[in-house]
């Protein structure tokens, strides 16, 4: 008979485990953590005012903190375990970021894992939904589509570099702030401690 023990191994600040022994065999899982890093990236964009790369890069940051939260949050807060993460993020998902949070929410709710969930019609969520407009305007090269006057409105280019230095610098990363800071609300918990 088999048991599974789970462990956690802390090295140089760093979480590797958990670490499982099935019929004799060490199972090792490493994890890298990049919410904190993406959020430092559009933090330092979002202190360049009068700049449209730098509202560019606020954007693609700004969601790319919110993707990788959602994981960590999952896997390192919510606690699934490492070989359950695949049910809720399954390899090459391209579910839109949005309806991926509602979907995984939802999940560990019914699971009873957490006992809330975030009002998803809110106004953070409506400005995050704006934020990923924006962003895959940007990364699906809508902005860099040719324009006219005659042209029809949904194949303009958008957001022109015009658009983006009229952009309140900052204004990403309040939004990717504020869903996560709406998210820990709901569940009563605190937000990270990076998350200014």
């Amino acid at each position: 008979m088999s048991e599974q023990v789970d462990v956690t191994v802390q090295l140089s600040g760093t979480i590797v485990g958990p670490l499982a022994v099935l019929q004799g065999h060490l199972q090792a899982w490493f994890a890298e953590t990049w919410a904190p890093e993406w959020y430092a990236d559009a933090v330092l964009q979002a202190d360049l005012p009068n700049n449209h790369g730098a509202r560019r890069r606020e954007i693609v940051f700004a969601q790319a903190m919110i993707e990788s939260y959602l994981v960590e949050w999952v896997r390192d807060d919510v606690r699934v375990g490492f070989g359950r993460l695949g049910e809720f993020f399954r390899a090459n998902d391209r579910t839109p970021i949005i309806q991926r949070w509602k979907r995984v929410i939802k999940q560990l709710r019914e699971e009873g894992a957490i006992p809330a969930s975030p009002d998803f019609g809110n106004a953070q969520w409506r400005e995050l939904a704006k934020l990923v407009e924006q962003r895959n305007w940007l990364l699906h090269a809508r902005s860099s589509r040719p324009g006219t006057a005659k042209q029809p409105p949904d194949e303009r280019p958008l957001p022109t570099k015009g658009e983006l230095l009229d952009m309140r610098a900052g204004w990403a990363v309040a939004v990717a702030t504020a869903v996560i800071r709406d998210l820990h609300e709901a569940l009563g918990t605190p937000a990270p401690p990076w998350l200014q």
